[in-house]
Protein backbone atom coordinates (compact mmCIF):
# COMPACT_ATOMS: atom_id res chain seq x y z
CA UNK A 1 0.00 0.00 0.00
CA UNK A 2 1.61 3.55 -0.64
CA UNK A 3 2.28 5.74 1.82
CA UNK A 4 -0.04 8.64 1.82
CA UNK A 5 1.55 11.02 4.23
CA UNK A 6 3.86 11.84 7.17
CA UNK A 7 3.23 10.52 10.24
CA UNK A 8 5.06 13.66 12.00
CA UNK A 9 4.19 16.87 9.32
CA UNK A 10 1.10 15.20 7.35
CA UNK A 11 2.84 15.86 3.92
CA UNK A 12 2.67 13.72 1.40
CA UNK A 13 6.04 14.40 -0.58
CA UNK A 14 7.23 10.93 0.62
CA UNK A 15 10.59 8.68 -1.33
CA UNK A 16 11.64 5.18 -0.16
CA UNK A 17 14.70 5.60 1.70
CA UNK A 18 16.13 1.65 2.50
CA UNK A 19 15.03 -1.46 2.96
CA UNK A 20 16.11 -4.27 4.80
CA UNK A 21 14.97 -8.01 5.34
CA UNK A 22 12.43 -7.06 7.93
CA UNK A 23 10.19 -4.09 6.27
CA UNK A 24 10.69 -0.74 4.35
CA UNK A 25 11.53 2.83 5.45
CA UNK A 26 10.69 6.18 4.00
CA UNK A 27 11.53 9.40 4.28
CA UNK A 28 9.53 12.35 4.32
CA UNK A 29 11.21 15.18 1.93
CA UNK A 30 10.07 17.82 3.80
CA UNK A 31 10.48 16.90 7.65
CA UNK A 32 13.29 14.43 7.05
CA UNK A 33 11.36 11.65 9.34
CA UNK A 34 12.40 7.96 8.58
CA UNK A 35 9.61 5.86 8.87
CA UNK A 36 7.78 2.77 9.18
CA UNK A 37 4.75 2.43 6.73
CA UNK A 38 1.20 2.01 9.48
CA UNK A 39 0.41 -0.91 7.72
CA UNK A 40 3.57 -2.93 8.07
CA UNK A 41 3.76 -2.52 11.67
CA UNK A 42 3.47 -5.32 14.24
CA UNK A 43 0.51 -5.57 16.29
CA UNK A 44 -0.23 -4.43 19.79
CA UNK A 45 -0.24 -8.25 21.34
CA UNK A 46 3.10 -8.87 19.68
CA UNK A 47 4.58 -5.44 20.45
CA UNK A 48 3.59 -6.11 24.37
CA UNK A 49 5.33 -9.60 23.92
CA UNK A 50 8.72 -7.79 23.56
CA UNK A 51 8.13 -5.45 25.50
CA UNK A 52 7.24 -8.64 28.26
CA UNK A 53 10.50 -9.96 27.24
CA UNK A 54 12.69 -6.83 28.77
CA UNK A 55 13.75 -7.43 32.46
CA UNK A 56 13.82 -3.84 33.47
CA UNK A 57 12.97 -3.91 36.83
CA UNK A 58 13.65 -1.75 40.19
CA UNK A 59 15.72 -4.95 41.04
CA UNK A 60 18.22 -4.37 38.12
CA UNK A 61 21.02 -2.49 39.18
CA UNK A 62 22.47 -1.25 35.81
CA UNK A 63 19.10 -0.53 34.11
CA UNK A 64 18.70 1.69 37.30
CA UNK A 65 22.06 2.87 37.07
CA UNK A 66 21.03 3.90 33.39
CA UNK A 67 17.95 5.69 34.65
CA UNK A 68 19.76 7.47 37.22
CA UNK A 69 22.38 9.14 34.91
CA UNK A 70 19.25 10.05 32.77
CA UNK A 71 17.52 11.74 35.47
CA UNK A 72 20.75 13.56 36.87
CA UNK A 73 21.13 15.31 33.77
CA UNK A 74 16.92 16.25 33.58
CA UNK A 75 17.52 16.98 37.46
CA UNK A 76 20.23 20.01 36.48
CA UNK A 77 17.18 21.68 34.49
CA UNK A 78 14.41 21.84 36.82
CA UNK A 79 13.01 24.20 39.73
CA UNK A 80 12.28 23.04 43.47
CA UNK A 81 8.94 21.73 43.37
CA UNK A 82 8.34 21.04 39.96
CA UNK A 83 6.53 18.24 39.77
CA UNK A 84 6.84 15.89 36.46
CA UNK A 85 4.89 12.79 34.42
CA UNK A 86 7.11 9.87 33.07
CA UNK A 87 5.27 9.11 30.04
CA UNK A 88 5.89 5.44 28.69
CA UNK A 89 7.48 4.48 31.91
CA UNK A 90 7.39 0.90 30.86
CA UNK A 91 7.47 -2.15 33.27
CA UNK A 92 8.64 -0.39 36.36
CA UNK A 93 8.13 3.34 37.85
CA UNK A 94 11.85 3.33 37.99
CA UNK A 95 12.75 7.08 37.33
CA UNK A 96 9.39 8.10 39.61
CA UNK A 97 11.20 5.58 42.47
CA UNK A 98 15.04 7.77 41.62
CA UNK A 99 12.94 10.81 41.59
CA UNK A 100 11.47 10.17 44.93
CA UNK A 101 14.85 10.03 46.92
CA UNK A 102 15.66 13.67 45.22
CA UNK A 103 12.15 14.50 46.95
CA UNK A 104 10.83 15.24 43.41
CA UNK A 105 7.07 13.83 42.79
CA UNK A 106 6.45 12.25 39.53
CA UNK A 107 3.58 10.19 37.94
CA UNK A 108 4.14 7.64 36.10
CA UNK A 109 2.09 6.51 32.88
CA UNK A 110 2.32 3.10 30.68
CA UNK A 111 -0.14 1.92 27.58
CA UNK A 112 0.28 -1.29 28.44
CA UNK A 113 2.02 -1.56 32.59
CA UNK A 114 0.56 1.30 34.16
CA UNK A 115 -2.63 3.04 32.65
CA UNK A 116 -2.89 5.59 35.17
CA UNK A 117 -5.89 7.70 33.57
CA UNK A 118 -5.74 9.97 36.85
CA UNK A 119 -2.70 12.10 34.84
CA UNK A 120 -5.15 13.36 32.24
CA UNK A 121 -6.71 15.93 35.24
CA UNK A 122 -3.45 16.72 36.25
CA UNK A 123 -0.98 19.36 35.28
CA UNK A 124 2.92 19.04 35.52
CA UNK A 125 6.10 21.48 35.08
CA UNK A 126 7.71 18.80 32.84
CA UNK A 127 7.34 15.22 31.00
CA UNK A 128 9.64 13.04 30.15
CA UNK A 129 9.97 10.65 27.36
CA UNK A 130 12.55 8.27 27.88
CA UNK A 131 13.35 5.71 24.58
CA UNK A 132 9.29 6.37 23.49
CA UNK A 133 8.94 8.77 20.59
CA UNK A 134 10.39 6.34 18.42
CA UNK A 135 7.76 3.94 19.04
CA UNK A 136 4.86 6.15 18.79
CA UNK A 137 2.15 4.86 16.79
CA UNK A 138 0.20 7.84 16.21
CA UNK A 139 3.34 10.72 17.52
CA UNK A 140 1.31 13.93 16.77
CA UNK A 141 -1.74 12.99 18.25
CA UNK A 142 0.32 11.42 21.80
CA UNK A 143 2.10 15.00 22.40
CA UNK A 144 -1.58 16.43 21.20
CA UNK A 145 -2.73 14.29 24.49
CA UNK A 146 -0.06 15.52 26.84
CA UNK A 147 0.58 18.63 25.62
CA UNK A 148 -2.24 20.36 27.58
CA UNK A 149 -0.72 18.83 31.06
CA UNK A 150 1.98 20.95 30.54
CA UNK A 151 1.80 23.80 32.80
CA UNK A 152 3.13 27.11 31.35
CA UNK A 153 6.78 27.59 30.09
CA UNK A 154 6.63 23.91 31.12
CA UNK A 155 9.43 21.26 29.32
CA UNK A 156 9.46 18.07 27.69
CA UNK A 157 12.62 15.67 27.92
CA UNK A 158 12.79 13.61 25.06
CA UNK A 159 15.45 10.75 24.91
CA UNK A 160 16.33 8.98 21.36
CA UNK A 161 18.65 8.06 19.12
CA UNK A 162 18.94 10.62 16.02
CA UNK A 163 19.26 9.25 12.98
CA UNK A 164 22.60 8.49 11.66
CA UNK A 165 24.13 11.17 8.70
CA UNK A 166 24.45 9.20 5.58
CA UNK A 167 21.97 6.21 4.45
CA UNK A 168 24.96 3.52 4.37
CA UNK A 169 25.20 4.10 8.50
CA UNK A 170 21.33 4.05 8.62
CA UNK A 171 21.59 0.52 6.64
CA UNK A 172 24.09 -1.06 9.13
CA UNK A 173 22.37 0.83 12.23
CA UNK A 174 21.29 -1.67 15.28
CA UNK A 175 18.42 0.83 16.56
CA UNK A 176 16.21 0.18 13.60
CA UNK A 177 16.02 -4.03 13.88
CA UNK A 178 13.98 -3.48 16.77
CA UNK A 179 10.51 -4.39 15.26
CA UNK A 180 8.86 -1.38 17.77
CA UNK A 181 11.18 1.43 16.44
CA UNK A 182 9.04 3.05 14.05
CA UNK A 183 10.28 6.17 13.35
CA UNK A 184 13.51 7.95 13.47
CA UNK A 185 14.44 11.60 14.19
CA UNK A 186 16.61 14.07 12.29
CA UNK A 187 17.64 17.19 13.62
CA UNK A 188 15.38 18.91 11.10
CA UNK A 189 12.65 16.80 12.36
CA UNK A 190 12.69 17.96 15.71
CA UNK A 191 12.84 21.25 14.08
CA UNK A 192 9.52 20.29 12.67
CA UNK A 193 8.05 19.13 15.57
CA UNK A 194 8.82 22.35 17.64
CA UNK A 195 7.70 24.35 14.94
CA UNK A 196 3.90 22.16 15.30
CA UNK A 197 3.93 22.36 18.82
CA UNK A 198 5.22 26.22 19.39
CA UNK A 199 7.70 24.63 21.69
CA UNK A 200 11.63 26.09 21.49
CA UNK A 201 14.37 24.46 19.33
CA UNK A 202 15.61 21.39 20.98
CA UNK A 203 18.72 21.57 22.98
CA UNK A 204 20.68 18.49 23.09
CA UNK A 205 21.44 18.54 27.18
CA UNK A 206 22.89 14.83 27.40
CA UNK A 207 23.66 11.71 25.03
CA UNK A 208 20.45 11.24 23.41
CA UNK A 209 18.67 13.40 25.63
CA UNK A 210 17.04 16.72 24.07
CA UNK A 211 15.03 19.65 25.95
CA UNK A 212 11.70 21.21 24.52
CA UNK A 213 10.45 24.20 26.84
CA UNK A 214 7.14 25.17 26.09
CA UNK A 215 7.29 29.39 24.50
Amino acid sequence: MPVSSCPLCGENQINEYSKDIIRLYHRCLSCHLIFVSRDELITLDEEKKRYDAHENNLEDQGYRFYLENIFSIIQSHLSPGDRGLDFGCGHSKMIEDIAAQHNILIDSFDLFYHPNEKIWNEKYDFIILSEVIEHLRSPVEELQRIQPLLNENGKIFIKTKLLPKTKLEFDQWFYKRDKTHIQFFSREAFDKLSEKFQFESSVEIGEDLFLFKAK
